[in-house]
């Protein structure tokens, strides 16, 4: 996801949510190495098949401002893990 996703302040009664991010990249990492990555589909959604283990994920926003957003996560056997990323949209 991207955020925020409207400019200036938010504003009562007028919700803004994170929008979704087509194009970003997305790596798993361990130990400083990148180990797998995918792009995300229109809708945000990406899919790394890892095996089990300690992973660092990154996500890259698409497009010239290219901030990451990352969290580490814990994958293990046959157990998919879902997690969400919200990377900095620029827009202020």
């Amino acid at each position: 996801l991207s955020a925020p996703a409207c400019p200036g302040p938010e504003r009562v009664g007028r919700p803004c949510p994170p929008w979704p991010v087509h194009g970003a990249v997305v790596v798993a990492v361990i130990a400083e190495k990148t180990v797998a990555s995918a792009r995300t589909h229109a809708d945000g959604t990406f899919l790394l098949s890892l095996p089990e283990g300690r992973y660092l994920i990154r996500a890259t926003n698409a497009g010239g401002y290219a901030p990451t957003a990352r969290t580490t996560v814990r994958v293990g056997v046959a157990r998919p893990v879902s997690i969400t990323l919200t990377v900095d949209s620029g827009m202020r």
